[in-house]
Order: structure tokens, then sequence, then C-alpha cells
């Protein structure tokens, strides 16, 4: 595989999942698993009494058809399940929370919706707003068990919690 535009590596598939040990020696490295892609949110959680791993695979920029996915791993490293990002949405690479001995995830991915926004002139416009949202899913069927979005529930960008001009995306 050839390097891809805009990165660095100074050795091959540098880029990936890895573990250390305590003394920073490479114990295990998962880079050729998703073709040398950046992962997210790389972790352990509990499966009964075995210790797995969840991450969020993020999508080959150069590729548009790539998407964001979510991963979890058995405790011989091995891919069980890959979730796609949601509604075409984007995963919001810094939370997927695996619980309940791996059958449920909590999630954060995002979307754009439009929306009346006051600008700075006092002029009423519609904008493209990113909107994060939660998401509970069943790791299982990939299911969306619980779904909250700020703009579905009343959330304006007046709410947040910085000043907003009405000016940028």
């Amino acid at each position: 595989m050839g390097s891809i535009p805009n990165r660095h590596e100074y050795l091959p598939r540098q880029v990936g999942p890895h573990i250390y040990d305590g003394n920073g020696e490479l114990v295990w490295s998962g880079a050729s698993i998703d073709e040398n892609l950046n992962v997210f949110d790389f972790r352990v959680y509990q499966n009964g009494n075995k210790s797995q791993i969840s991450y969020i695979l993020n999508p080959d920029r150069a590729n548009s058809a790539s998407k964001s996915a979510y991963v979890l791993m058995d405790d011989t490293y091995n891919k069980t399940t890959t979730i796609p990002s949601y509604h075409d949405w984007g995963a919001n690479e810094h939370e997927f929370q695996v619980f309940d001995d791996g059958r449920k995830a909590l999630l954060l991915t995002y979307r754009f919706k439009l929306f009346n926004v006051t600008n700075s002139t006092g002029s009423v416009v519609e904008k493209k707003l990113q909107d994060n949202c939660l998401l509970e899913i069943d790791t299982a069927s990939a299911a969306v068990d619980f779904e909250w979005c700020p703009l579905d529930r009343g959330i304006t960008p007046d709410d947040s919690a910085g000043s907003y001009d009405g000016d940028f995306l």
C-alpha cells in the first residue's frame, strides 16, 4: 500500500492501533488490520472475564467513499464486529464506550443540519450547523436503542457556552 497523501510516516505500518508495555516496547500492532488508517478511542472493555478492545476507525480522507466505523475485537486481537457510522453521519472520534459485556455501546456521532440563525447584522440566514448526537446502540444488530441530538431537542446555537455570531458552519 502506498503512502496516504499529506501524511509523514517514517516507517511502514506506523499508523493504527498499537499496544506498548511499561518500558515503551511495542507488544502488538494492528496497523495492518485496517490498512494503516488512523484509529481513535482505542481502549479495553470487559466481556465477562475477558478484556477485549474497541476503537473508532477513521476514514481514509483520500477516498470519499470511505466512512468511519466502530470496531470490536476479541481477546485474541481479531475483529469480531465492525459497525459503520450512522445515517451517513461522521463518527465523533472522542467517544465509543462499550458496556454490558460488549452488547451495548455509547457513541458520539455528528450530522449537519440546516438551521435558521440570526447573524451579526441581524439578518436571519440559513446555515449548516454540526449537530453532535449521543447514541446507545446494540452492538450485535447495530440497532439504535436511544438517540439524543441537541437540535432535535430544542437546544439552539444561542444555548452554547461560547458566543455565536451566525457566521460559521
